[in-house]
């Protein structure tokens, strides 16, 4: 009967210790202020989001892949709530992009470069608007 009880105490510890550090967790981590806005400010533009982005390259195999994580950035603030609406389209633009280079494209020379420029390019015409585009991190493997 003593185990019994014992046991019994040891899983309500439990379960109190485990609520407890739920609450705490919520009450740290989950009371932070959604953002209003998707998209925020940055030196005067209004910066999209694309967020990370991870595909194969056009190699022979399928083996290489590249990862990048996407800011879209526009001078023309009118335009933010729209490219906030065109967002999946805005991906696939860069999804597309990404997909249509290899390796030694990208790992060569003004490579980077090269994808900023198309990417680019294919977005302003996309969202009618001049942007910028920036890799917050960018890995091939």
């Amino acid at each position: 009967m003593r185990g019994k009880k014992g046991l019994v105490l040891l899983l309500v510890g439990l379960l109190v210790l485990g609520g407890g550090g739920a609450y705490l967790g919520l009450r740290l981590f989950g009371s932070r202020k959604a953002e209003t806005s998707p998209a925020s400010q940055k030196n005067g533009h209004v910066v999209l989001q694309a967020g990370e982005i991870t595909t194969n390259l056009r190699d022979p195999g399928g083996r290489r892949y590249i990862q990048v994580d996407v800011e879209v950035w526009l001078s023309d603030k009118k335009k933010a709530k729209e490219a906030e609406e065109k967002k999946a389209a805005v991906r696939d633009v860069i999804l597309s992009v990404l997909r249509s280079r290899s390796f030694d494209e990208l790992s060569g020379p003004g490579g980077m470069e090269a994808l900023r420029k198309e990417i680019g390019q294919r977005l302003e015409s996309l969202l009618e608007a001049p942007v910028e585009v920036y890799f917050k991190s960018f890995l091939l493997q």
